[in-house]
């Protein structure tokens, strides 16, 4: 017999409690339970668990010295040592106290999931109060490493589209869509879930830990690059600098392979990042980032993409290696805009100007930048989705889009009918 959902009343959503696994093991069924809560409940004004916002695997000291072609590079661009580290401001720490605390809300606490669907198969199973329940290959690898994640086993329950929605019914759908605004900024964190470990992404992971260090020192540039020059006769007689990056050439490909990962092209991330905080740990295999330092890597990427990230793409898209070409075709050729600044590192600096601008501005709708409402309306154009509707009822928690704009989410309207405004 399937899971049967309750109606859910007034006020509450549905979350996802994972049950803790005996004996550790990694590989044994996922048993859960779905538990009804008040989002609107006060919370608490007192010291509570998590209040540090601490996700400890955020933490996890990293050895990037791999990512270097020699030890002579990694010792002399890591100005604290040979340790793979650099100065930055220390996270904050997990709180010894913290399990002693009680729980920000009467019900307890949440985090609120940003993923990609995937491919429906192969279908996976949880068992969901004694019941059998279909999930996709990613979710299920999503809830494998969050059930051995330390909140998780601490008490936070999660809430997951897929499974708190009950997708077979269009009003509540239409409805919890309309709330999940709401819902992802009352979560505790925001968990950016980019998939399983693959095509190198723990090097990938540790390079961009490496870069955003890198990038918040004075001179980020100075002594990275070995410089020299080169003729090029096409398609004009130029001569090119050319700088030998320290890097592996393993490092720009698994790069590469990350940042093109299904998750950056999903429509649903431009609010759900929107809502998250700047330190929301950002998940993938076992390695994990506080977004804020993605943020800083594409920085330094973008700052200098005619050099870096004319490398991290060559290193898979080899016909636009040629400096001439990357130079003057970069994001204009057509059949490469999945691969493009834009949809890469760029993408990441403005998801996080959505976010900045979610949480700080406070103008008047009136007076506000009209870059504000155009930034999530360009990276809306180009995203992917499942139906046309969610290209607009996907940004409508958006601060920019939200003060100017008030749609209700239908799912049983035809998208001819629905008031779109821009």
């Amino acid at each position: 017999m399937p899971f049967q959902y309750q109606p859910l009343q007034g006020e509450d959503i549905r979350l996802l409690a994972i049950e803790p696994v005996e004996g550790g093991n990694s590989s044994a069924p996922i048993h859960c339970r779905i538990e009804h809560v008040d989002l609107s409940a006060q919370a608490s004004s007192q010291p509570f668990k998590g209040q540090n916002n601490v996700w400890p695997e955020a933490n996890s000291t990293r050895d990037v010295t791999a990512i270097f072609k020699d030890a002579e590079d990694a010792i002399a661009l890591n100005q604290a040592g040979n340790d793979g580290t650099l100065p930055g401001d220390p996270p904050p720490e997990w709180n010894s106290n913290d399990n002693n605390l009680p729980w920000r809300h009467a019900w307890g606490d949440f985090l609120a999931l940003s993923y990609v669907w995937g491919p429906p198969t192969p279908v996976h199973h949880i068992v969901l109060e004694g019941h059998q329940f279909p999930v996709g290959p990613n979710l299920y690898q999503a809830l494998l490493h969050l059930r051995q994640a330390q909140r998780v086993r601490q008490g936070f329950k999660l809430w997951i589209d897929a499974i708190c929605i009950n997708q077979e019914d269009i009003a509540e759908r239409s409805a919890q869509v309309g709330r999940m605004r709401d819902i992802y900024a009352a979560a505790w964190q925001v968990v950016v879930w980019l998939g399983p470990e693959a095509d190198d992404s723990e090097l990938a992971m540790s390079a961009l830990s490496w870069i955003a260090a890198r990038n918040r020192t004075p001179s980020p540039y100075d002594g990275f690059y070995r410089e020299s020059t080169k003729i090029d006769a096409r398609p004009l007689f130029i001569i090119w600098g050319t700088f030998k990056s320290p890097l592996k050439k393993a490092v720009y490909k698994a790069l590469f392979s990350l940042l093109s990962r299904p998750y950056w092209q999903r429509m649903w991330i431009l609010q759900e990042v929107a809502m998250a905080r700047p330190d929301a740990p950002v998940v993938c295999g076992k390695s994990c980032l506080p977004w804020r330092d993605i943020h800083e890597a594409a920085l330094f990427i973008s700052n200098d993409e005619t050099r870096f990230g004319r490398e991290l793409v060559g290193s898979t898209r080899p016909r636009i290696l040629e400096s001439w070409s990357f130079e003057f075709a970069r994001d204009r050729v057509v059949q490469e805009r999945d691969w493009s600044s834009e949809r890469m590192w760029n993408l990441l600096t403005d998801m996080t100007k959505v976010q900045q601008n979610q949480k700080e501005s406070t103008a008047e709708v009136d007076t506000r930048h009209p870059f504000e409402v155009l930034q999530p309306l360009v990276l809306a154009r180009d995203a992917k989705i499942t139906e046309e509707k969610d290209r607009v009822y996907g940004i409508l928690g958006i601060r920019a889009i939200a003060d100017r704009v008030h749609i209700v989410p239908d799912y049983k309207l035809p998208m001819e009918v629905l008031p779109i405004p821009w």
